[in-house]
């Protein structure tokens, strides 16, 4: 498996790019930036008129990266097979933001074998997995409780001059960042902090990383969780 994001980009996207397209592991996270065109740089101070001159440099477009099934991972990146939930935002970050960038587009189909058949797992049962710990796991849901929070302060159409107001309004900020972290906290039987200052000291929290070791340990054990699926789906 290999884990990409939004800032996921160029060699990166490449790389994840040939192993879902040839079949040799599955890609979890984020739509990656979507930077499939080469640039080369050209100094535009080699023959100065005067020495103290400085022209910078031109950045010119050379070419464009195509995956062997035909597609460019320019503007649309990479599509994970599981998606995981992310604080970047699409719409403010990557290559399909920019209004002066290349477009997605395809070429002919490469020959090429995907080998995945002889042992690809089950994605869907992996992400019905992945689907049931988001709704109990208490750093998945932390996680998406702070996206809908950042997705709220940047949707924000209008912002106080008034210092007073400017201060109340942190201060309501990381007051809800506490309460978001003791919710959490205590769902894992910790002690809750009472200031944002301790978050410094808390445990290492990357959710996104846990949950893809989670799926890994699914893909070992994906035998017994489509059995129990198929059992399931019976009853």
């Amino acid at each position: 498996w290999v884990v990409v994001n939004r800032f996921s980009a160029s060699a990166s996207e490449i790389f994840a790019a040939a192993i879902q397209d040839y079949g040799r592991g599955i890609i979890i996270g984020q739509q990656t930036f979507g930077k499939g065109s080469v640039q080369n740089v050209y100094p535009l101070d080699r023959q100065p008129r005067k020495p103290d001159q400085q022209y910078g440099r031109l950045n010119l477009t050379m070419g464009k990266y195509y995956r062997v099934n035909g597609g460019s991972t320019q503007h649309k990146g990479v599509i994970p097979d599981i998606e995981l939930p992310s604080l970047i935002p699409l719409e403010d970050v990557g290559e399909s933001t920019r209004d002066s960038a290349l477009p997605w587009d395809e070429i002919e189909t490469a020959k090429f074998t995907n080998v995945s058949s002889a042992y690809e797992p089950d994605v869907d049962v992996l992400k019905r997995e992945v689907l049931k710990r988001s709704k109990i796991d208490p750093d998945l849901l932390y996680l998406q409780r702070e996206i809908s929070r950042s997705s709220e302060l940047r949707n924000r159409e209008s912002v106080s001059l008034n210092l007073d107001q400017r201060l109340k309004e942190r201060e309501e900020i990381e007051q809800k960042r506490l309460e978001n972290e003791n919710i959490r906290r205590a769902a894992h039987g910790l002690e809750a902090f009472e200031d944002t200052e301790e978050f410094e000291d808390r445990e290492d929290l990357d959710a996104i990383l846990d949950e893809t070791g989670e799926i890994m340990a699914d893909m070992l054990s994906l035998g017994q969780i489509s059995a129990a699926a198929r059992a399931e789906s019976t009853n």
